[in-house]
């Protein structure tokens, strides 16, 4: 070896350990770019409800400048001005989110939904009166759908590229670093859109279906097809959201519009599981936190008044017409299950005859499947089960439960009360309520630029059919009924 090769070696010996540094310090800053976790955890288990996390971030989390940006390039996707609020999620002046959505930096600041998004109701007593926000409660207004079709379109449009993004990402930004510009353009953006338009191909079964509108979601198929990786039928499952206040008195009873489930804790994980979250990304601590205030959180009282008189007959009418052989009372809640009666068969206090696409989706195999999900995690599935039956759900809370039946087809109690005068088609998605004739004001097909939906009972799955008790009962005892139930 010559002299000057002599030289070059130890050189080379030199700089290797500074070599191996920089490697390292390379390697170091782009997984804290990418894959470093900071957790995010609220003092107050309301806050942690409704923007905690429950483990979706890692695996579906969209990049939080990207998220902030895509409304403003994209409007045309939206169902009119407002941005996200325009989908019908609450946002709260001066928060950073809408209910529902939260943020966590896993590399980088991500996106993501939670369970609050579909559980946060809202009433306004007239149109632009105040909006009150009630944690727990059903929505009406949220259309999740449109939110996922949003996403997906925005995605599909040419415009979804670095030229067109980054430019209104540096200015909703400001501040970004040059190794954060540079991660945008070249990883998060295409990767971004990528995802995205996988997630429209996953969800292309959705297309064969009735849309959902606001208040409503079917997810179950949407567990079977993606997360069981059961075959794919042709069973529809849209369902109204389901109020989750005061749970306690429902632990090991049916949950869920058809009882699939009997454990709370089983339904909060599986729950976060079908939001996105993966079996290693799941947060179960943080879910089960958020599940123990479940258990006694409490509804809003009715916020009118309502007459003395007419209340005390129509909780004689309550008992006498049997409504509390099947719902119980607010002492006791039954959570009893009701068979559904087949086609053809008459409805009796032991068979309800509402429409059965529900209780069809679920099946068997699928309850199967999900108890065998969690095997070898810290946390497991045992109680989802089949049932041929729909819930007769806890009356509590009632008047800000509508619309009404497992679908919401019947918009008031009124119209509950009156198979005969039941609308073929009404508009959701409005949260003024009704105290009149008990739900929210389903007549007028916009406020302003936001437009309703309009449910049609003629398509399937949306049949308002079924549930006639109480329709033999005279008016006067109708009202006073209905007076009660204002109450519960």
């Amino acid at each position: 070896m010559s002299p000057q090769q002599t030289a070059s070696r130890r050189r080379f010996r030199k700089l290797l350990p500074l070599a191996a540094l920089l490697a390292l310090a390379a390697g170091v800053g782009a997984w804290r770019m990418m894959f470093r976790v900071e957790p995010v955890r609220w003092h107050r288990v309301e806050d942690q409800f409704a923007h905690g996390s429950i483990g979706v971030e890692p695996v579906q989390g969209l990049p939080y400048y990207l998220w902030m940006v895509l409304p403003r390039v994209f409007p045309q996707y939206l169902p009119g001005p407002g941005g996200y609020a325009s989908l019908g999620f609450t946002w709260v002046e001066g928060e950073e989110l809408p209910i529902g959505f939260s943020k966590m930096t896993v590399g980088f600041p991500r996106v993501a939904v939670n369970c609050a998004a579909c559980h946060t109701g809202t009433w306004r007593a007239s149109p632009g009166g105040e909006r009150h926000v009630v944690l727990a409660a059903n929505t009406t207004t949220a259309d999740i759908q449109a939110y996922q079709r949003f996403l997906v379109q925005a995605a599909s449009d040419p415009r979804f590229n670095t030229d067109v993004l980054m430019p209104a990402i540096e200015y909703a930004a400001r501040g970004l670093s040059a190794s954060e510009r540079a991660l945008y353009r070249s990883v998060l953006i295409p990767q971004t859109r990528a995802a995205l338009r996988q997630l429209g191909r996953i969800a292309v079964w959705q297309d064969t279906r009735p849309d959902w509108g606001p208040g409503r979601i079917d997810p179950f198929n949407q567990v079977k097809f993606s997360m069981l990786r059961l075959p794919m039928d042709s069973t529809i499952g849209n369902s109204d959201m389901m109020p989750i206040w005061a749970m306690r008195g429902r632990q090991g009873k049916g949950m869920h519009w058809d009882g699939l489930q009997s454990d709370l804790h089983e339904v909060a994980l599986s729950s976060a599981l079908g939001d996105g979250a993966s079996r290693v990304s799941l947060q179960p601590d943080e879910v089960n936190r958020v599940a123990d205030w479940l258990l006694d959180v409490q509804p809003p009282r009715h916020p009118f008044p309502v007459d003395p008189a007419k209340t005390g007959r129509g909780r004689q009418v309550y008992a006498r017409a049997g409504c509390v052989a099947c719902h119980g009372t607010p002492e006791s809640w039954t959570s009893r299950l009701v068979p559904v009666a087949r086609p053809g068969e008459p409805e009796t206090m032991d068979r309800v005859a509402t429409d059965r696409h529900r209780v069809e989706m679920w099946t068997q195999d699928a309850a199967t499947t999900y108890n065998r999900f969690g095997a070898g995690y810290t946390w497991k599935f045992e109680h989802f089960r089949k049932q041929d039956a729909y819930l007769a759900a806890p009356l509590n809370g009632l008047w800000m439960r509508a619309p009404y039946l497992h679908n919401g087809s019947v918009p008031t109690l009124w119209h509950l009360l009156r198979p005969g005068q039941r609308p073929a088609t009404f508009y959701r998605g409005y949260d003024v309520y009704d105290p009149v004739q008990v739900g929210w004001q389903h007549t007028v097909p916009n406020e302003g630029p936001v437009k309703f939906f309009l449910y049609d009972t003629s398509k399937p799955g949306n049949s308002n059919r079924g549930h006639d008790y109480g329709s033999t009962l005279s008016e006067p005892d109708k009202d006073a009924l209905l007076e009660y139930l204002k109450t519960l």
